[in-house]
């Protein structure tokens, strides 16, 4: 017996399920009001990286200055929203408040943004993956949330796309600090060779997709691919549920309430 979901759904039965972001009772994650105010990720962005850009350039080029001037090892990367608003709300609920009951309506959007995808002019062949992989939190970090948030968003997307869960094929050996504050030099240096892969036969010329809840600069996806590709794997995207709005975009310039509880500044992501 799963004690852990049978006390969830006995809480389900005291506190019905409500919208993270307004309290409707009634809808798991967010209502259909509060989706309606989500800003989705779409053209034109980052033939790359996925980094929306300003709608109102007449002519916005193929690939963004980062991409162009550092090819990332990611062979492309995409994101459902961006990560302000209701759905900002939805994924801190999920990720520092122990809603995992929020994970599989994070799930959904990731399983419809995947399969959207193919529809864009630069697509991504993310339905075509040979398996889709969480980005992994240190054991540390893990132990004192109690789960992995990307982990239980992968647990949702795998079988509404049809695809197998690889959860163990990549690991997170090196302790490293929140990424949130840091700058995007510090983030990169901070996850420096942060993974390793324990078996690499596994992914040896395999297409994967790597998950995620957030993409801030991309630094934590880049070195799961960097890890991913020295170890064999042909093609490494990756799909997370937000991505930090641009400079352009007025939501870049809201000030919301900080992400990390206190406590919680000196566990390792």
């Amino acid at each position: 017996m799963d004690i852990g979901k049978a006390f969830r759904e006995i809480m389900d039965l005291i506190f019905p399920p409500a919208c993270e972001a307004c309290g409707a009772v009634g809808e798991l994650g967010l209502c259909s009001a509060c989706m309606q105010q989500v800003t989705l990720v779409e053209e034109p962005y980052c033939a790359q990286c996925g980094q929306p850009f300003d709608p109102n350039v007449s002519t916005p080029p193929q690939l963004c200055a980062s991409c162009r001037s550092d090819a990332p090892h990611l062979d492309g990367a995409r994101a459902v929203g961006l990560h302000t608003g209701p759905l900002r709300h939805a994924i801190i609920s999920c990720k520092f408040k122990g809603r995992t009951s929020v994970a599989p309506f994070l799930a959904r959007l990731v399983a419809e943004r995947m399969v959207a995808e193919a529809e864009y002019s630069w697509p991504l062949p993310l339905v075509e993956v040979d398996a889709l992989v969480p980005v992994p939190l240190h054991p540390q970090r893990r132990r004192w949330r109690g789960f992995d948030q990307a982990a239980l968003i992968v647990q949702g997307l795998a079988p509404a796309v049809g695809k197998p869960a690889w959860e163990d094929c990549i690991q997170r050996h090196k302790p490293t600090l929140p990424q949130i504050g840091l700058s995007p030099q510090q983030r990169r240096d901070n996850v420096k060779n942060a993974f390793v892969i324990p078996d690499e036969g596994l992914v040896r010329g395999k297409r994967l997709l790597l998950v995620d809840d957030v993409y801030t600069t991309g630094a934590t996806g880049n070195d799961a691919a960097r890890a991913l590709k020295a170890a064999g794997a042909g093609e490494v995207y990756l799909l997370t549920v937000t991505r930090a709005a641009p400079d352009w975009h007025p939501a870049s310039q809201i000030t919301e309430p900080p992400e990390v509880p206190a406590g919680n500044a000196s566990c390792s992501r």
